[in-house]
């Protein structure tokens, strides 16, 4: 919540990770679809390679 009000606030992105789901949330909400759909990948590879590294 915190990430999202910030760029929202000032067009800024100041995280790393987490920042992606800023970003991704400012496009749905400009209903930019395509591009969030881009960061929300980024967000799922990101989980994925934490699971997947989880089991090596």
């Amino acid at each position: 919540m915190v990430n999202v009000a910030g760029f929202l606030s000032v067009q800024k992105l100041t995280t790393n990770v987490t920042g992606h789901f800023a970003f991704f949330v400012d496009e749905v909400f400009k209903l930019n679809f395509w591009q969030g759909f881009v960061y929300f990948l980024y967000i799922f590879f990101f989980f994925l390679g934490s699971i997947v590294s989880n089991f090596s």
